[in-house]
């Protein structure tokens, strides 16, 4: 399963290149051009453009899960477990059950690819 995508398809690079030239701080477009990175196999940028997207948006739950499905892509399992986790918490925050559960079922599944439990994550937990 891919990145979490909200709307169009994700696959026009360009366009959105070209409307951060005139809108650099809009975090949907920064969204959106990171899903199209990530479609094209360029994880490294995808992964900057999330980041950015939570620069501007931190309370992007979809931002923070699918910079925790890339992270895992590259193997950084600490950074794949820290995003998301937050990812769960702010889709708890919000009211959205499906979305918390289906990040708390990714977040499960990372502890064990990785091997780490939740107490090590507990000084991180407490800055959520």
């Amino acid at each position: 399963m891919g990145t979490w995508k909200l709307f169009g398809d994700g696959k026009d690079i360009k366009k959105y290149k070209h409307r951060l030239r005139e809108f650099p701080d809009d975090a949907e477009t920064h969204f959106y051009l990171a899903t199209a990175y990530e479609e094209k196999g360029r994880l490294g940028e995808a992964i900057g453009e999330f980041k950015k997207t939570l620069r501007l948006n931190p309370k992007s739950a979809q931002a923070y899960f699918n910079l925790g499905i890339l992270y895992a892509k590259t193997d950084d399992g600490k950074n794949a477990i820290l995003h998301i986790l937050k990812a769960g918490n702010l889709f708890q925050q919000k009211g959205d059950s499906n979305n918390k559960e289906r990040a708390f079922k990714r977040l499960h599944d990372y502890y064990q690819k990785y091997g780490f439990k939740p107490e090590d994550f507990a000084d991180e937990i407490k800055r959520f």
